[in-house]
């Protein structure tokens, strides 16, 4: 076997665990012994031509420490994919096989399938998921986690990284050689980043995988005994595959480490380059298996009994991997579960196996129902909506409903000032999401404890277990009224012993939750507020704390929401009680309707704001003038009622305004008498004629674009009464053109939706532009 590399490196640890199974020498010799015979056995097969297709069944053990490194079933198959790719020479990059080794890339003719049935020939998608710290510096002791029979399965366990305390790198995965050891121990252990192209290992070529299950078939790298005196004994014990002398991360193809490529019964001439596109080299453009290694591949499938299990017709049959899919569970998930109104969800399929119709359910949502594999759905009112599948595979059906599983909340959410003592009788009343994503003790609330009044909010820490994590996350607010803000809560923590790992995380969102900032942090004995209690702890008046979370401008944005996470290390409770929202707001009105530079609005339009805290009355001003002094000018005054943008008090319709006209509009507040600075002043064009596009298009199309806004696509909807010629385009507030997704087409009557691409377009508004027959309309798209 090789020499470790001596330089630090990301590197293959099948050597490595082979020594360790290699060191009662007894072992070894026989091993060798075996392999000298397995040689002449291959040699045998490589003249044996084209064979049929060898189906492997696979099975995942996904290792993740609570949640992280539990990678989606997506990514799995993709990396099923790529084997199949691989193995099969179907992979893109094939075509950069060099010439001189081209006559020796073969089609391995080897297959492999992720098992529909398991052991017990119950219904499996072939995904094992357990939740163990072992998945930190995983060495073999992740295996008796969960493994599946190895005649039955080729097992692969997938783990966050794996010890390489005993190499000089950093090991990437490994594979046990057949007939090195333990059949139990027979698989693969692989990192998650390095297993597919997408997920966790998107920046990844999923090659490492190819690698690793090439060594569990037997064979060896390129570069294993170096150049040695016969292709035959050295290298890797394949002639079609020049020696080695040692191991290169880089790919230079006029690397030529050896120059005996002649010896023994060698498939060269000459002496050639190194194979550096060979997957069981270390380089960085391997696209190839060579037909020496796939004869030794074949050998190992026959030659092994336990192998010969694997691939057997009837095992097979057994595992569900015989072609013959077996339908037998609806299942979906989605990235988010709590979403903002006009956001957009994108449903994705988890079914498993063999389905080819969908039939889904979204109470609330639009469209309601979906026969699409993966929909994109936009919900436009605050609540709880369940959600529903049924796929189907042309023979029977199967099907999954989720009670409560899609949370919206409002948009652009609550107003301030806002407070919360956890006084009502329930606080997962629609302003809060509790969670506890491995199953933990989560946020309730109790009277064992209080700032003030009766009630606060607590983790029940002292019965709970080391590394439960807890979340508790608000509803939406919305904060752009306000020009600095602290966010403030009340705490109260007590370790059990002292030395305990307890760990509270505040961190806060502009997103509606998408994404999230980390805000503040406290572990352990530097955030209690109380002494050590070796019983349950409950606090006293005195032993609560006020934490203020400062809330720059960056942070004052309309859909905000903040999150608690709590992880137990073993301590005691915690308690948390009065958060408000404070600070100071903005005396100036930000406007909302009719939006700036709107190119098509009605004649009766209503002008709208937001309220300004502390106000006692609005002036607003609309003309034809920029300086607001025009005859046409139109002005008044509207008492403020308080902040609660639902009143009347931030809107004013105002009538019979002249189509095709420009009309310009402000609002300013006014406090004990003196008034703040003007609003900016916004612009709007009344429609020519005189109809406005948002009215008519809605009576007569039902046209709507959602998600609006959006940074990523959109989609068009409309209803048509009757058949009628259409198209549809997308144009800027400058009239260019820029793209044309319905071109002149005569569609049917009934409902149409169309996807409009923004991803590559610059943040701004457009118009969707739809004409049908001689009639024009148009809605706003707003791109950020």
């Amino acid at each position: 076997m090789a020499a470790l590399p001596s330089v630090a490196q990301d590197w293959c640890g099948s050597d490595h665990y082979h020594e360790q199974n290699m060191k009662d020498p007894a072992t070894r010799a026989a091993y060798e012994a075996e392999q000298l015979k397995f040689d002449q056995v291959a040699q045998d097969f490589l003249h044996q031509g084209s064979r049929d297709v060898d189906i492997i069944p696979v099975v995942f053990h996904v290792i993740h420490d609570n949640g992280v490194g539990n990678i989606s079933r997506d990514q799995l198959l993709d990396g099923i994919d790529v084997l199949n790719e691989d193995f099969r020479r179907t992979n893109q990059d094939a075509s950069n096989t060099r010439s001189v080794f081209l006559p020796f890339a073969v089609d391995s003719e080897i297959e492999f399938r992720i098992a529909q049935l398991d052991p017990d020939g119950n219904c499996t998608d072939g995904v094992n998921r357990i939740n163990s710290g072992l998945t930190n510096s995983a060495d073999n002791d992740v295996k008796g986690l969960s493994r599946w029979p190895s005649n039955m399965y080729m097992n692969v366990w997938v783990v966050e990284n794996i010890n390489s305390a005993s190499v000089n790198g950093i090991i990437l995965g490994y594979a046990q050689f057949p007939g090195s050891g333990s059949w139990n121990n027979y698989g693969i252990v692989i990192r998650n980043d390095r297993l597919g192209r997408i997920g966790t290992a998107a920046t990844n070529d999923g090659r490492t995988f190819t690698h690793e299950v090439g060594h569990c078939l037997n064979l060896l790298h390129t570069f294993q005994s170096g150049c040695g005196g016969s292709c035959s004994i050295s290298g890797d014990r394949v002639c079609d595959t020049p020696p080695v002398d040692q191991s290169t991360q880089g790919c230079n193809p006029n690397q030529n480490l050896c120059s005996n490529d002649v010896s023994g019964p060698s498939a060269y001439t000459t002496d050639v380059p190194d194979q550096i596109e060979n997957y069981m080299s270390y380089d960085d453009c391997q696209n190839m298996y060579s037909a020496g290694q796939k004869a030794r591949m074949k050998a190992a499938l026959s030659n092994y009994s336990q192998l010969r299990d694997l691939v057997s017709a009837s095992n097979l049959a057994a595992t569900g991997t015989d072609g013959n899919d077996v339908l037998c569970a609806a299942d979906f998930n989605t990235e988010f579960t709590t979403i903002c109104v006009g956001e957009a969800i994108r449903f994705n399929d988890q079914s498993y196996n063999g389905q080819t119709t969908w039939n889904w359910n979204f109470p609330g949502g639009f469209p309601s129902t979906s026969t699409q594999e993966d929909p994109l759905i936009v919900y436009n009112t605050p609540g709880i909506y369940d959600v529903s599948l049924t796929v189907g595979n042309g023979v029977n059906t199967t099907g999954e409903s989720k009670q409560g599983y899609i949370k919206v909340l409002p948009s652009p959410g609550f107003y301030l000032p806002y407070q919360e003592g956890f006084e009502s009788t329930s606080i997962a009343d629609g302003e809060w999401i509790i969670s506890s994503p491995n199953g933990g003790a989560e946020f309730k609330q109790t009277n064992a404890g209080a700032a003030t009044g009766l009630y606060s909010i607590r983790i029940d820490n002292y019965n709970g277990f080391d590394g439960d994590m807890d979340e508790l996350a608000s509803s939406s607010f919305d904060l752009s009224t306000m020009t600095f803000a602290n966010l403030e809560f009340k705490m109260a923590y007590a370790t059990r012993t002292g030395a305990e790992a307890d760990r509270l995380w505040l961190s806060v969102s502009t997103d509606c939750g998408e994404n999230w900032q980390l805000r503040w942090a406290g572990a352990g004995a530097a955030m209690a507020t109380a002494p050590p209690h070796s019983n349950s702890f409950s606090p006293t008046a005195s032993e609560w704390n006020t934490i203020t979370v400062p809330l720059t401008s960056n942070f004052l944005r309309e859909n905000f929401r903040f999150r608690f996470e709590f992880e137990s290390g073993g301590g005691n409770n915690l308690y948390i009680d009065d958060i408000n929202i404070t600070g100071t707001f903005n005396p100036v009105p930000i406007l909302l309707y009719p939006p700036d530079a709107s190119p098509a609005e009605a004649p009766d339009v209503t002008l709208d704001w937001k309220a300004v805290i502390g106000a006692d009355f609005y002036e607003y001003q609309l003309d034809t003038d920029p300086g607001f002094v025009s005859p046409n000018l139109v002005s008044g005054t509207l008492a403020a009622l308080g902040p609660d943008p639902s009143q009347a008090d931030t809107e004013i319709p105002v009538n019979g305004l002249t189509p095709g006209q420009l009309y310009y509009w402000r609002v300013r507040a006014t406090q004990n008498g003196a008034p703040f600075s003007w609003s900016n002043t916004w612009v709007f064009t009344v429609d020519p004629n005189g109809v406005g596009f948002n009215e008519l298009a809605e009576e007569k199309l039902n046209l709507g674009v959602f998600p609006n806004p959006t940074s990523d696509e959109s989609f068009v909807r409309f209803n048509l009464d009757q058949s009628s010629e259409v198209r549809l385009e997308l144009i800027d507030l400058m009239g260019r053109q820029l793209m044309i997704p319905v071109t002149g087409t005569q569609l049917s009557a009934g409902e149409h939706q169309y996807r409009i691409n923004a991803s590559e377009l610059p943040d701004g508004v457009y118009l969707v532009q739809l004409t049908v027959g001689d009639q024009q309309f148009h809605q706003k798209l707003v791109v950020h």
